[in-house]
């Protein structure tokens, strides 16, 4: 369990590790967003390496990625025509930028980070980390995105704002590990 809780705190994709980036800023714009892809990301990240781990190790380790970029390919586009048949008709953008969740660091990074000798339980705490740590991480800077927007701030979905509340929410987190002793100046 160590690794999964790291992967939501000391390793959180949004605020200590921007492995979500893209999707980050692209989904805290508007409140159909940010519920679509917080669940994307927290059911196609364990999806994916729960069914990628074992096709990489039938692969020379240099080749899992392959196997991992079809798996993802996948399951998105299975999620993507389920939101068909649920009538959800996605604009353009949005079903690129659902697409792109294939290839996304969150999505490849615990099978490039994975160690030699990974087990299934590892792999998967990781992953599931890694979801959980993109919700914890996101609901709150997509929260004050989206309340700015809707409090008339014509600026609240630009690239600035999303990055300025970024380098806040990480300061922020920066102090707290520094007062509360976990981290020493």
């Amino acid at each position: 369990m160590t690794h999964f809780f790291r992967h939501v705190t000391s390793r959180n994709p949004v605020w200590m590790v921007p492995l979500a980036l893209p999707v980050v800023l692209y989904a805290s714009q508007t409140v159909y967003l940010a519920v679509l892809f917080t669940a994307l990301v927290a059911i196609a990240v364990p999806t994916v390496h729960g069914v990628s781990y074992f096709a990489e190790r039938w692969l020379p380790r240099h080749l899992r990625l392959v196997s991992l970029l079809l798996v993802a390919a996948v399951v998105v586009t299975i999620l993507e025509r389920i939101l068909q048949s649920l009538g959800d008709i996605v604009p353009q953008r949005t079903h690129s930028m659902i697409q792109a969740l294939t290839v996304t660091a969150i999505m490849v990074w615990p099978t490039i980070a994975a160690p030699v000798d990974e087990t299934f339980r590892h792999r998967m705490a990781v992953a599931a980390g890694l979801a959980a740590g993109f919700v914890v991480g996101f609901v709150p800077l997509a929260a004050v995105r989206i309340l700015l927007s809707r409090g008339g701030y014509l600026f609240a979905d630009t690239l600035f704002v999303g990055f300025l509340l970024l380098a806040v929410g990480r300061m922020a987190i920066n102090l707290y590990r520094i007062h509360s002793g976990e981290e020493r100046a």
